[in-house]
């Protein structure tokens, strides 16, 4: 709930490598009020929207792990650009 009593879902499904979606997720939830700044449902959209374009993304990529998996492909230079702080097309 937003600190104007609105409310908001949003769906993750049909993404190539669902644990990571729900991973991803479930760190957005300390984003959005009270816990974070997040406070209206278009900004938690937008989160929403990134998390499906890197899921998709990674998963071009060949990535299909979890999010432990996923930071050590970064300590070793993988992950593509989303990890290596680089611009994505």
């Amino acid at each position: 709930m937003f600190s104007d009593g609105s409310r908001a879902e949003f769906s993750l499904d049909g993404l190539p490598n669902p644990l990571l979606a729900r991973q991803l997720a479930t760190g957005l939830v300390d984003l959005i009020h009270p816990h974070g700044t997040a406070d209206t449902a278009g900004t938690v959209n937008h989160y929403v929207q990134a998390i499906r374009g890197m899921v998709r993304t990674l998963a071009a990529q060949g990535f299909t792990s979890s999010l432990v998996q996923l930071r050590g492909r970064a300590d070793r230079g993988g992950g593509g650009p989303w990890l290596r702080g680089g611009r994505r097309s």
